[in-house]
């Protein structure tokens, strides 16, 4: 209450070099006990010192439990737009298809990793190329959503039922995945490394992102990027 004793009071203690902390500006917050059910320990932690030191919550915590099946719903009806970024992304795959091959032609049997995999389409046109032009193809997902991975083996097996599938939730703003690397490869000749959907502002750090992955490649791997920039439009690379 703003009365003349609280005034009095306020002013004392500013002398004082004091603060005047009311009761009613003190609140005390429990978190949903659910949140233990799909953050682990460690991102709990990040999650916590993200709020405290940057007042925000990292955005790729957006796609754990239920933010998958809401992202997927997103995309989905992204690309109805034929001029949205997924769209564009696509036919930037597609039209880039045969210089992605033509850098392949030594290998017989590669193994794709796609990282931040989210619903795995935009990688189905990838795979269809390399199998009508000879190679076998094995495929590893990697996503920090468990959720987001049972979305990605649904849509991956009814586009490619009878190749190998394997998965693990990582983030590889924090891991070096250099042992999913060398022991998937499993006598495949390369690692061709996906990281598509111009998602690149999810990592908290794009250098140790990119050293983690640079880290685990062998010689003979590769990396495919499509990274969204400021227009909107993306830009493709690769890179050996």
């Amino acid at each position: 209450m703003d009365s003349d004793h609280n005034q009095k009071l306020i002013q004392s203690l500013k002398l004082k070099g004091k603060k005047h902390i009311g009761n009613s500006s003190v609140i005390t917050v429990e978190p949903n006990p659910k949140i233990y059910e799909i953050f682990s320990k460690q991102q709990l932690t990040e999650l916590i010192s993200s709020l405290t030191s940057r007042s925000e919550i990292p955005y790729k915590f957006s796609y754990l439990d239920q933010g998958a099946i809401l992202w997927n719903e997103h995309y989905e009806n992204s690309t109805k737009n034929k001029n949205n970024f997924v769209s564009k992304e696509y036919q930037l795959i597609i039209d880039n298809l045969e210089n992605i091959t033509n850098r392949l032609k030594k290998y017989k049997k590669v193994n794709i990793i796609d990282i931040g995999c989210g619903n795995g389409l935009p990688i189905i046109p990838i795979i269809k190329k390399l199998i009508t032009q000879g190679f076998e193809v094995s495929y590893t997902a990697l996503d920090i959503s468990a959720k987001m991975l049972e979305i990605d083996k649904q849509e991956f097996i009814k586009a490619f039922p009878k190749i190998d599938y394997k998965s693990y939730v990582t983030d590889c703003d924090k891991f070096n995945i250099s042992e999913i690397l060398f022991f998937g490869k499993n006598g495949f000749d390369t690692n061709i490394l996906l990281y598509l959907g111009g998602t690149l502002g999810n990592q908290s750090d794009v250098g140790r992102f990119y050293s983690n992955l640079r880290d685990s490649m062998g010689l003979d791997d590769f990396l495919i990027v499509s990274e969204g920039i400021a227009n909107n439009l993306p830009k493709n690379y690769i890179t050996q």
